[in-house]
């Protein structure tokens, strides 16, 4: 009977191969949310502390920077990776905040809130309002 074997490629390449699997299927991106009033991204960060993550925001720009020791059979190693997001002038920068539980990295960057809208009146000769203004301003001092 005929048998199919899978091919054989030795240990160091099949951890390879594992390894690349994980890491296309736990850290498939960031999820980015924007809603009416805030935008959240979230980030999977399995295995990560909070201490190996540092979040900073420079020029518009947030960065998402952290290290991870790895201790394995040849010695240890620091992997570091880094994640830039281009923020818009509707973020309020003072009031982001971050979250990391259970592997996933959520940072919410409340938007800044909309001014209300003012009218401006218009005029046909700005001069002869100024000049009325300054008359109507004496009278109202003369009478005082």
């Amino acid at each position: 009977p005929f048998v199919a074997r899978r091919p054989r490629y030795g240990r160091k390449v099949e951890r390879q191969l594992i390894r690349r699997m994980l890491d296309e299927h736990f850290n498939n991106g960031p999820t980015i949310t924007d809603l009416e009033e805030k935008v959240q991204i979230s980030i999977d960060l399995p295995g990560i502390k909070v201490s190996e993550v540092k979040i900073q925001v420079e020029d518009n720009v947030l960065i998402i920077s952290g290290s991870r020791r790895i201790v394995n059979e040849n010695g240890t190693k620091t992997k570091k990776s880094t994640r830039r997001f281009e923020l818009d002038e509707t973020i309020d920068r003072d009031k982001i905040s971050a979250n990391l539980a259970d592997g996933v990295l959520v940072i919410t960057a409340p938007k800044l809130e909309k001014p209300d809208p003012v009218e401006i009146k218009v005029t046909t000769n700005p001069t002869e309002d100024v000049v009325a203004e300054e008359i109507k301003e004496k009278m109202e001092n003369q009478e005082g």
